[in-house]
């Protein structure tokens, strides 16, 4: 039977893992989050039913975006435009990132929530209402419902 941690890893590099086919900087990096047992332990405490992967990669660009100096912010394209670096000398910011803001990353872990929005998603549904004559009833899982803070991850095929 696989540990906690090596079933965390799967999350992450395993045969159904999210492979972030629009990020090339999330493809290298999700491979750095599976070998390091600090990262996996943090993840360990997230709320129950949260995505790892998603979490994770959330946590980092929030904290990134809310203007903590490091230099994997380099690496982001969402945050600085054509000047990002290539994503396959990232990894060793990212650790360093890691090490330096782990409390600000654990904190964001244990207590918000992810809500993904994946666009492809979106086209399933519309496929199904053109086939049934009633819309799809949809259930909202808003945060407000659980009372917790959230991200909000939204795909749409434009990278990182």
């Amino acid at each position: 039977m696989k540990s906690e941690l090596e079933q965390l890893s799967e999350q992450f590099v395993g045969p159904s893992a999210e492979h972030f086919p629009t990020s090339p900087l999330y493809q290298v990096l999700r491979r750095t989050v599976a070998e390091q047992p600090a990262i996996l332990e943090m993840l360990l405490h997230r709320r129950p039913g949260q995505q790892a992967p998603y979490l994770f990669f959330a946590a980092v660009q929030y904290l990134l975006l809310s203007g903590v100096p490091h230099p994997l912010r380099t690496f982001y394209p969402s945050l600085v435009g054509a000047r990002s670096r290539g994503p396959e000398q990232a990894s060793p910011a990212l650790v360093d990132f890691c090490e330096t803001y782990h409390d600000d990353l654990d904190r964001q872990i244990r207590t918000r929530l992810v809500q993904t929005n994946v666009v492809r998603r979106v086209v399933g549904l519309r496929l199904l209402s053109r086939r049934s004559p009633r819309p799809p009833a949809l259930r909202s899982t808003s945060s407000r419902s659980v009372r917790a803070p959230a991200f909000t991850c939204t795909s749409t095929g434009s990278g990182t």
